[in-house]
């Protein structure tokens, strides 16, 4: 399943927030100084754009314990059960 970010951007700027985007590792020393030095006297949305990656092991919605999510791979989601 793959959700889909909102543009915390837009968000704080709908808000009159200062906001700083990073796309990469190569930029992220930069944007990071910016965020902690550079606007110390107003709130500053720090948004950092990271790799999917999968977070093992995890069960299924509806599955028993004992049937983990043990490699990243797509599988099959009851949407209808709860959440475990």
């Amino acid at each position: 399943v793959r959700n889909k970010s909102p543009k915390y951007t837009t968000l704080a700027s709908a808000f009159d927030i200062k906001s700083i985007y990073c796309e990469s590792e190569e930029e992220l020393e930069e944007k990071m100084r910016s965020f902690l030095f550079d606007y110390d006297d107003e709130p500053v949305l720090f948004h950092v754009r990271i790799e999917r990656t999968p977070c093992l092991p995890m069960v299924a919605p509806g599955q028993p314990l004992d049937n983990m999510i043990l490699v990243d791979e797509d599988f099959e989601v009851d949407k209808s059960a709860a959440p475990s």
